[in-house]
């Protein structure tokens, strides 16, 4: 986690497979997962939702260790509703 500014920005990084250009988009969608397992493909989706509301951002990128890269941003200035 790093506090920059009026953003505290969050990475999450691995050395794995990454993420395939053609699934991208899917992979936040509820339900979408590659493995076959029983209860998968929900975690990107509610980390997703959940930015939704309070006007955070995730970005996938490539890790330097070859895997994937998720940043998430999130404000730290007051959001004003209604």
């Amino acid at each position: 986690m790093t506090d920059l500014g009026n953003d505290l920005i969050f990475e999450v990084e691995d050395s794995g497979k990454g993420v395939p250009k053609e699934i991208a988009q899917d992979i936040y969608n509820k339900d979408f997962s590659t493995s076959k397992k029983q209860g998968k493909g929900i975690g990107l989706y509610l980390v997703k939702d959940a930015l939704r509301h309070i006007d955070g951002h995730l970005i996938l990128d490539e890790s330097s260790l070859g895997g994937a890269l998720f940043t998430i941003y999130i404000s730290k200035r007051p959001q004003r509703y209604g």
